[in-house]
């Protein structure tokens, strides 16, 4: 898995709930994090969970030493795909090293919106034209996500995982709640 940050935020909940999802005998996931120095979001779940983290340089402090570290983690030939998540297309090393070691790519979108540098948007631009996407297994969280990402490119929406089974509607929840509200089966408008 690629795109863990520090910063709990949607891409984190939804590693979160495919991990807990998948977890047991069958499945072991490896994570790579590039803000070294700074533990990625739910570290502690993801560890107990029995998930084993790979700090990579970032490439704004050492591009070389990036792409070196990548390339010793994709060489040894112990990963069975890469499911890259990411909010752009601005960094796609990850993805071109597991290709280049044929290791399948899940490029997963999980925003519909741009970058906010300049530079971060330029190469969002020429690395959504990149071959490497179009080699990767496309999904998105919308289909605006996916046409952020993927441009005219074909893809499959995965919405954002949840379990919905604590909001289904349960009857004798309600009576109980209105019941101890004392609302009786009066009209409530809430907002």
């Amino acid at each position: 898995l690629h795109g863990l940050s520090p910063n709990l935020g949607g891409i984190e909940r939804y590693l979160h709930t495919l991990v807990h999802s998948l977890e047991g005998p069958d499945f072991h996931f490896d994570i790579t994090h590039s803000d070294v120095g700074r533990p990625p979001a739910l570290r502690d779940d993801f560890r107990a969970m029995g998930c084993t983290f790979h700090p990579v340089t970032p490439r704004a402090v050492s591009a070389r030493r990036n792409r070196r570290e990548l390339e010793s983690l994709m060489s040894v030939g112990r990963f069975d795909v890469l499911h890259f998540n990411a909010m752009s297309a601005s960094y796609l090393a990850p993805v071109r090293m597991a290709l280049h070691h044929s290791i399948p790519v899940i490029f997963h979108s999980h925003s519909a919106g741009g970058p906010p540098s300049l530079p971060s948007r330029v190469l969002h631009t020429v690395g959504r034209a990149s071959p490497a996407i179009r080699q990767a297994s496309r999904i998105a969280v919308s289909d605006p996500a996916g046409r952020w990402m993927f441009g005219r490119g074909s893809w499959e929406v995965i919405e954002n995982g949840f379990d919905p089974a604590p909001y289904e509607f349960d009857q004798e929840r309600r009576r109980r709640v209105r019941s101890d509200l004392g609302l009786g089966d009066r009209l409530i408008i809430g907002h």
